[in-house]
């Protein structure tokens, strides 16, 4: 689902596809995800590619969370988070 929000965020109908792409959910049975972070993963990946500072998958994953639950803070031991615009962000592994 998140990588399905990616394309339709970088698609030249954007909100043509984001459109379809919700309908579609009254159709479709998804297991194990939150709709909202799913969208906010597609989001941010596309912002990310388009500064051109992706991240892996799984903190892409972890920020879309942080940011469906009302932009939680995300505690790290790494930078990579950090690059996500708006996330706020605590690393534990730099010195006080």
């Amino acid at each position: 689902m998140g990588e399905l929000a990616f394309r339709a965020e970088g698609s030249p109908k954007r909100e043509q596809n984001l459109l379809r792409l919700r309908e579609a959910l009254d159709v479709w049975k998804v297991w194990l995800a939150d709709i909202a972070a799913e969208f906010e993963y597609g989001r941010i990946a596309f912002e990310l590619k388009s500064i051109g500072r992706p991240i892996g998958q799984n903190d892409i994953t972890i920020a879309a969370i942080a940011f469906a639950l009302g932009n939680a803070t995300v505690v790290t031991m790494d930078c990579d988070l950090s690059a996500v615009p708006g996330l706020s962000v605590e690393n534990w592994a730099e010195p006080a």
